[in-house]
């Protein structure tokens, strides 16, 4: 995730990785484009769904 953020694409990333017991959380980057704050393990943000040729839809 962090060479994804460090080529542009995505601003940041919050993710969970498991095995059997063990759980190793991390967060890299920021949770906007253009900066701000950094990303942490519970920053809360928006999810979106993006479909080329089409524009993002709300869920509620």
């Amino acid at each position: 995730m962090t060479g994804h953020v460090a080529r542009g694409s995505m601003p940041g990333a919050t993710y969970a990785v498991s095995h059997g017991r063990d759980v190793h959380v991390e967060a890299v980057g920021e949770p906007r484009l253009g900066g701000g704050a950094p990303m942490t393990r519970d920053t809360i943000f928006r999810i979106a769904e993006r479909i080329p040729g089409r524009a993002p839809r709300s869920r509620r």
